[in-house]
């Protein structure tokens, strides 16, 4: 098995920590989790640019920025412990205040620490390009791409959808060997464990809650069946006992809905674990939807629209149900309660376990080394 070098660049508005230490996005949980399959299950050497508190496993942390710093660029600090709302992601631009800093100073940073044969390791697309422009001639690799403006010159898609979708949308009509696509995402099944005990009462809708991710389907569902439904994410608010409003005004109404903030760690693994099915009826081209098989792990189904990657993730009668109509919708949730949980949880583990993607990326990371030598060509 190869050994190489690798430099993790982090994002301005986040700190990398355990899953259980404050909720945190896909991307942040994500880093965290790169850094370890690569340097703690890999042993690879990884170097990571980012927040002074930031917590990870890796070979060497450089600090290029900390809560001052995200205080001044956002006007407080997105990483408060004591917000249980949550922050709207910053935009994600070269050209932003906090981009210009932070890329700056990973830059003058990594011109100490890069050895030939390196590999640069992205996961902000456009918004990191400078970076990986200061140094061409470095493998840059975006390694996780669930989000639009991926333009590194080496790429691993969640999905083999939004790969197709993003060479469509950027005019790609070649083929590109050197990617990769259908990684998914990487867990660690004691963040996610399975629920062996009774189920709740409750279905859940766990993300952003706005009209695009339809969590008013969920609501609607719930309220024919005359069943509970608990709403956790960023931005909503409770209104009266029976309503919910979401950020972008969207009202989601039925008999005892409970909204309760952002929930991470083992408190989301058990609001998932107990509940009958999750709804995730996305109306938008949905890359992975992690919330999906983080529910798995824990044993959960989930219900489902049929667009973007839900025909590669969810099996109708496996895993969960797709949907087109009302119809299908309230049969689903009817119908999800009934899978075998066990299984569920055993194809997420077999799938998107930490130790089974750690397999994927070295294999993948194998292929991009020749192309210090022959590449295409190399037979060994």
């Amino acid at each position: 098995m190869g050994q190489f070098r690798f430099h993790c660049i982090g994002l301005p508005a986040t700190r990398v920590c355990k899953v259980h230490q404050h909720p945190c996005d896909t991307l942040t949980f994500g880093t965290r989790g790169i850094i370890r399959i690569l340097h703690g299950i890999l042993g690879h050497h990884v170097t990571f640019y980012g927040s002074d508190d930031s917590d990870c496993d890796c070979s060497e942390k450089v600090v290029v920025n900390n809560s001052a710093d995200r205080v001044r660029w956002y006007g407080h600090d997105p990483l408060d412990p004591h917000d249980r709302t949550g922050m709207l992601a910053p935009p994600m631009l070269a050209d932003a205040p906090d981009y210009l800093e932070y890329n700056r100073r990973v830059i003058a940073a990594l011109s100490d620490h890069l050895e030939p044969h390196d590999f640069l390791l992205f996961v902000g697309g456009l918004a990191q390009k400078p970076i990986a422009d200061a140094y061409p001639q470095h493998q840059s690799v975006e390694w996780l791409i669930g989000y639009d403006g991926s333009c590194m010159p080496f790429r691993v898609f969640q999905t083999y959808t939004h790969m197709m979708y993003t060479y469509g949308s950027q005019g790609l009509g070649l083929g590109r060997d050197f990617d990769a696509a259908g990684f998914g995402f990487f867990y660690d099944p004691a963040e996610f464990p399975y629920h062996a005990g009774p189920k709740g009462n409750y279905y859940a809708f766990i993300g952003r809650p706005f009209a695009n991710k339809q969590p008013q389907v969920a609501s609607q569902v719930c309220a024919h069946l005359g069943a509970k439904l608990i709403v956790a994410g960023q931005g909503a608010r409770q209104d009266g006992p029976d309503c919910v409003v979401c950020r972008d005004g969207t009202r989601l109404e039925c008999p005892g809905i409970e909204y309760v903030g952002v929930v991470g760690g083992l408190e989301r693994a058990k609001l998932m674990g107990e509940a009958l099915a999750l709804f995730a009826p996305t109306n938008y081209r949905e890359p992975f939807a992690s919330v999906t098989q983080e529910a798995a792990m824990c044993g959960t189904p989930s219900i489902t629209s049929d667009h973007g990657c839900f025909p590669e993730t969810i099996i109708n009668g496996l895993n969960g149900y797709r949907c087109r109509n009302f119809a299908q919708y309230v049969e689903a949730a009817k119908l999800a309660p009934a899978l075998d949980s066990k299984g569920i949880s055993d194809r997420a583990i077999s799938l998107y376990s930490e130790a089974v993607l750690a397999r994927k990326y070295q294999a993948y990371f194998e292929r991009l080394s020749t192309l210090w030598g022959k590449g295409w060509y190399d037979l060994s």
